[in-house]
């Protein structure tokens, strides 16, 4: 799809309404007016397409890291000496660095585990990665920016923000003090997306040499001397506003973000990117990108039995289920694991946890069918966040059920009917035989997305048929595509269009 920036597109419709405004107070140019109209509805057609486009795209991204990695605990603190509990993502924000009207998306995270994917093998589990993805002009998705950052003392001593200049676009500005042989210098650089690259457009830096008795401070631009005033002025433009995401100095690093709650910036991002299904055109075909979504979505829940989301009976037992087949990232508390033998409760914001309920199976929880002490209950709520106790299992030592989908049929832009066969893995039999290694069940997890005849004889081995036909129904929401229905009763097209 060839794209046309959105910037261009807005400018021609502006000038057309100013054209349309003008015309309507003319009897004249009725012709004029209606092929003006045509044209206006032509160009906000395609800035529709080109937002859905992009925002599909950024969605994916952002969505896969919340999966992936989850986000960071409330009051998160930089931290990359010991990772055991500082994963996930800590911030995310859409910023028009090109000045095109179509903004970029930006994420700081540190994943769970290196490159993840071919797509994300540029990630590292050791560092805070910042990455700005954006769109090529063929509609294209790009990483157009990639960084790490570590607490690397000295070595590594560069603060990070983005700015807004008084020219009204937006820069990259990494800056740094440092001192050396009692000389105390500062540096600061912007850097401008221009074809698909931040490129370094100015440096700023200053020079005081505190070994002589009446220094004085040496401004520069672009390694050439220049008076204070001509200095400042010159940062300014640059820096007219601006988000600072990390300072450093003396040798320590530090969020300057307010990370009192991460969620409420990243689910600020996540629903600016969510699209309307009403808004995509129908049609009944069902194309192969979404036929591998509904096969994972079948393969993630193949333990859910008689599940329809207009009637759960325990919203606490839901969760925990969730929780122990780790399809909601949970935080880990402040403690000390290795000299504690106590149990403990993991925990994750309302926001979060609503967002894959929804995302996944179309249904918020009511926070109300939650008990709100801790007693000896297994999951509670309190204050805006949920707790599940730890020590959960998932399907490490139950019967695997593998769903192959036999028929998939769209009834509406966003209900589609699936029906599937199913086979049984014996995963406990599977896992005395290996001794329950890690290794045998990584192994194993390769190949739940992809059809059993293709999976490699040790693996078919465990393998047994069942002659009945199970049904799920799938729907489409603002998020993506989300299971609300999976059964072994067939479901008629009545209740079907009540979800």
């Amino acid at each position: 799809m060839q794209l046309v920036k959105e910037g261009q597109l807005l400018e021609a419709l502006t000038s057309l309404e100013k054209l349309k405004s003008e015309l309507e107070s003319i009897p004249e140019a009725k012709v004029i007016l209606a092929e003006t109209e045509q044209q206006i509805t032509s160009i906000q057609e395609q800035l529709e397409a080109i937002e859905m486009e992009w925002k599909t795209q950024y969605m994916s991204v952002l969505s896969d890291l919340i999966d992936s990695s989850g986000v960071v605990a409330p009051n998160h603190e930089f931290n990359t000496w010991d990772t055991s509990n500082t994963r996930g993502l800590v911030y995310a924000d859409l910023i028009d660095f090109s000045g095109d009207g179509q903004p970029e998306l930006y994420t700081l995270f540190m994943p769970v585990e290196d490159g993840q994917s071919e797509q994300y093998n540029h990630r590292s589990a050791e560092e805070y990665n910042q990455e700005i993805w954006g769109m090529q002009d063929d509609g294209e998705l790009v990483l157009l920016n990639h960084e790490l950052f570590y607490q690397g003392g000295l070595v590594d001593d560069l603060s990070v923000a983005i700015t807004q200049g008084l020219d009204g676009l937006y820069y990259l500005n990494y800056s740094s003090t440092y001192m050396k042989d009692n000389i105390s210098m500062t540096y600061e650089e912007f850097q401008q997306l221009t074809d698909n690259e931040f490129e370094k457009i100015i440096d700023f830096s200053t020079t005081e040499d505190l070994n002589e008795e009446s220094s004085k401070i040496v401004y520069s631009i672009d390694d050439q001397t220049v008076e204070q005033n001509l200095y400042d002025d010159k940062v300014k433009s640059f820096k007219n506003r601006s988000i600072r995401i990390i300072d450093s100095g003396l040798g320590s690093k530090s969020f300057a973000l307010d990370l009192s709650s991460p969620t409420t910036k990243i689910m600020e991002v996540v629903n600016k990117l969510a699209i309307d299904p009403s808004k995509v055109a129908f049609t009944t075909e069902v194309s192969d990108e979404e036929k591998s979504t509904i096969q994972k979505i079948l393969s993630d829940f193949y333990w859910l039995e008689d599940f329809d989301n207009r009637n759960i009976e325990s919203y606490s037992d839901f969760l925990l289920s969730l929780s122990a087949f780790v399809k909601i990232p949970f935080n880990y508390p402040d403690i000390d694991f290795e000299n504690n033998s106590d149990s403990y409760y993991l925990f994750q914001e309302k926001t979060v946890v609503d967002y894959f309920t929804k995302r996944y199976f179309d249904m918020v929880f009511d926070e109300k069918g939650f008990s709100s002490t801790t007693g000896d209950e297994s999951v509670y709520y309190e204050d805006g966040i949920y707790y599940v106790a730890s020590g959960l299992d998932g399907w490490s030592m139950q019967a695997l059920l593998i769903h192959e989908i036999q028929e998939i049929t769209k009834y509406t832009n966003n209900i589609y009917l699936v029906e599937y066969g199913i086979k049984t893995f014996n995963s406990i039999e599977y896992s005395h035989a290996g001794g329950g290694s890690v290794e045998r069940y990584e192994y194993l997890e390769d190949y739940l997305d992809v059809p059993t005849n293709e999976w490699p004889q040790d693996l078919q081995s465990y393998l047994s048929s069942t002659s009945r036909t199970e049904y799920a129904v799938i729907k489409k929401n603002e998020y993506g595509l989300a299971l609300v229905y999976q059964s072994d009763k067939e479901i008629s097209e009545t209740e079907l269009l009540e979800f």
